[in-house]
């Protein structure tokens, strides 16, 4: 899950940055607080909650390990 999430936010920062530089002539974003961002990142954040929510019922359906005594 933190994983998940370390990962969500380095998307957002490298997507948003990408989106100020690109295209060369004329940027997408005219800077980070741009309001076109914010849907950008409202589909990043489902994303992360679809995927979230997943890796939770993944782990909950695993079986438990349990450790083995050795005698």
């Amino acid at each position: 899950m933190s994983y998940s999430l370390a990962f969500f936010f380095h998307f957002i920062s490298g997507t948003v940055e990408t989106l100020v530089r690109l295209p060369a002539g004329a940027p997408y974003l005219s800077n980070p607080d741009d309001p076109k961002a914010q849907p950008i990142i409202g589909v990043f954040f489902l994303l992360l909650l679809i995927g979230a929510t997943l890796q939770v019922l993944r782990l909950r359906a695993a079986p438990a390990l349990v450790p083995q005594s050795n005698p």
